[in-house]
């Protein structure tokens, strides 16, 4: 999350915050660190989700099937 917040501010602090621009070459470096590092991000937060055990139940959608909840069916 660091990274991502790190990459992201040194991409707009030269047009937003009146720093210089930098190089083309460390803006595209940035931008990859970026997209890098909020994919990693994503990925640990799912990762973090499913590792909890939760009462949902598995719902296949290819077999379309419904449940009987107390609110009615799906």
């Amino acid at each position: 999350m660091i990274t991502t917040a790190a990459s992201g501010w040194y991409v707009v602090r030269g047009p937003f915050f009146g720093y210089p621009v930098p190089p083309a070459e460390y803006l595209l470096a940035a931008c990859g660190v970026f997209i890098v590092a909020t994919y990693l991000f994503a990925w640990g937060l799912d990762r973090n989700y499913r590792s909890f055990k939760t009462e949902r139940p598995d719902i296949d959608e290819e077999q379309n099937q419904t449940l009987d909840m107390p609110f009615g069916r799906r």
